[in-house]
């Protein structure tokens, strides 16, 4: 009689489920809420009880990396074989990247778990459901490329013809900088003198130069809710141009101070 065969060991299926949810920025609640509802009615479709689900959410988090504490921590779990599936509603939720989404992909067949797509109906337990999740996500990187393209070509068009792109220069200008030169405004310092003062004082521009233009200065007491121009007696400006003051008696005065 031959030695008994020995029977194969089946690892259980963990019952843990985890629930993702993630937003870019804080602004974004009603995402949240949408993600979160779209996942408790696929939990329910799949007659989940409340104790098999842990909530992982995710707020204010780029999905251009896989480093985030949330979806480490998700990870981490179904590694340990402490859970057994991964659902999210779509897959930018997950990953942005497809180089980390295959990574993804390749660590649930390696580590027997599955990647739950709810807005897809995609499921990974399956040779097909990977299959259309690779290809989902091709499909989704090119988007973001040529959407990219598009931009960049955008973007280009408008600087030949002469706009200027990127944040202005004097809104650059550091907090303080900026208050430095309402103040020195408000002791009657003309911009050219304001300009002087911020050389001698060795305060660089956003481009890190020393030298300052009284254009600047203007633009920086423009945008700024300038306390001196408030002052009774003192000339104020308008797009460039001196106001005076109602009983300003020398005109030549408050022309001068621009």
């Amino acid at each position: 009689m031959g030695r008994p065969r020995k029977q194969a060991v089946i690892k259980p299926t963990p019952e843990l489920i985890l629930a993702y949810v993630r937003v870019s920025t804080g602004r974004q609640a009603l995402g949240l809420e949408a993600q979160e509802a779209a996942l408790r009615a696929e939990l329910t479709r799949m007659s989940v009880d409340d104790a098999q689900v842990r909530w992982l959410i995710e707020d204010g988090a780029s999905a251009k990396t896989l480093d985030r504490p949330k979806l480490q921590e998700a990870r981490e779990l179904l590694a340990r074989g402490e859970a057994g599936a991964l659902l999210a509603t779509k897959i930018d939720r997950v990953s942005r990247s497809i180089t980390d989404f295959i990574e993804l992909l390749a660590a649930s067949e390696r580590e027997g778990w599955r990647l739950v797509i709810t807005g897809l109906q995609l499921d990974t337990s399956s040779a097909m459901g990977r299959f259309v999740a690779r290809i989902v996500a091709e499909i989704a990187q090119l988007e973001r490329e040529m959407i990219s393209e598009r931009t960049s070509d955008a973007l280009q068009a408008k600087k030949a013809n002469g706009h200027s792109l990127g944040i202005p220069a004097h809104r650059r200008i550091p907090e303080g900088v900026r208050a430095k030169i309402v103040e020195l405004r408000g002791e009657g310092l003309t911009y050219h003198a304001i300009c002087d003062r911020l050389q001698a004082e060795e305060v660089r521009t956003p481009k890190g130069k020393l030298i300052w233009y009284p254009s600047t200065v203007q633009k920086v007491l423009d945008s700024a809710a300038t306390p001196w121009a408030a002052t009774p007696g003192a000339p104020r400006i308008v797009r460039g141009t001196a106001v005076i003051p109602e009983g300003q008696l020398d005109p030549k005065a408050a022309l001068r101070a621009s």
